[in-house]
């Protein structure tokens, strides 16, 4: 028992430790969305690293909305959202979709060279 106990707290303080922070979240996306959040836009290299960051918490949020999901009733309007929601953001992250196509959806087309 005290074995399953330890586990089990041991699950715990590491679903803890990655559990989303909506916080950095945000701030990450108005760098990205909002022209008018930053004195100039971000480098390419700031960029590339922005889009990882995005991509990073979609990883995360991603295992979380499918377990909110499981406590929705089955069938439902808001679970079948939610999986569609899901499934969208798991086609984005796919390997097979080019970086520049991935970039160029995350931020706005004024960051974009001509």
């Amino acid at each position: 028992m005290a074995n399953r106990t330890i586990a089990a707290s041991e699950h715990t303080e590491r679903r803890q430790a990655v559990r989303p922070d909506i916080t950095v979240m945000r701030e990450t996306a108005q760098i990205l969305l909002d022209l008018d959040a930053v004195a100039l836009p971000p480098t390419p290299d700031e960029l590339e690293t922005l889009t990882q960051m995005i991509r990073g918490h979609l990883e995360l949020l991603i295992p979380e909305v499918e377990q909110s999901v499981r406590r929705l009733k089955r069938d439902s309007i808001p679970q079948y959202c939610a999986l569609a929601c899901v499934g969208e953001a798991r086609e984005k992250l796919r390997p097979s979709r080019s970086v520049d196509s991935a970039e160029k959806s995350a931020v706005p087309d004024a960051w974009h060279a001509p």
